[in-house]
C-alpha cells in the first residue's frame, strides 16, 4: 500500500468515525456534540426550507428540535471520496420525527450529499449539505396533514 492509499483510507475511516458520532449525538439529543461536527462556514440545504448557515445556526435549529421532537436517524452511505482537504459522502437517509405533546411520528427519506473541510488539526468537519428527503407517502406532514 502507498502513502497516499493510506492516507486515503485513513481519512475515509475518520469520516466514517465522525458520521458515526453523528448519529450518536442525534440519539442522545446533544445539540453541542452535532455543533462540533459542523465547520464555521457550513451551510445545510434542505427541501423548502432557508439555508442553514454556520455552526451556531446548526445547533440552534437542533436545540429547538429537540426541544419539541423525538428525532431518530439513519444514514448509509453509498460513496465516500477523498479528494486532498476535501471529501464527499453520497448516501441514503431516513428520518422518523416524533412530537413530545403527542400526535403521529412523520417519517421521510432521500438522499443526502455531504462536503467535509479538513480542519487545521486535521479532523474533519462537515461544510455544505443538501438532501432530497422527502415525507414518506401515508406519513403525516409537519403541519398535520397526510402526504399523498
Amino acid at each position: 500500500m502507498t502513502k497516499v492509499q493510506h492516507d486515503v483510507d485513513h481519512d475515509a475511516a475518520a469520516i466514517r468515525e465522525l458520521l458515526e458520532r453523528w448519529g450518536v449525538a442525534v440519539a442522545e439529543r446533544n445539540a453541542a456534540a452535532l455543533a462540533s461536527m459542523v465547520d464555521e462556514e457550513a451551510m445545510f440545504l434542505a427541501p423548502g426550507r432557508p439555508a442553514i448557515r454556520g455552526r451556531a445556526a446548526v445547533e440552534a435549529l437542533y436545540r429547538q428540535s429537540f426541544a419539541a421532537t423525538s428525532l431518530a436517524q439513519d444514514f448509509t452511505i453509498e460513496e465516500l471520496h477523498v479528494a486532498g482537504d476535501w471529501a464527499f459522502v453520497i448516501g441514503r437517509d431516513a428520518v422518523v420525527v416524533t412530537p413530545l405533546g403527542g400526535g403521529e411520528a412523520v417519517r421521510a427519506r432521500g438522499m443526502g450529499l455531504s462536503v467535509l473541510r479538513r480542519q487545521p488539526d486535521r479532523s474533519w468537519r462537515f461544510w455544505r449539505g443538501i438532501n432530497n428527503m422527502a415525507v414518506e407517502h401515508g406519513s403525516p406532514s409537519p403541519t398535520g396533514a397526510a402526504a399523498s
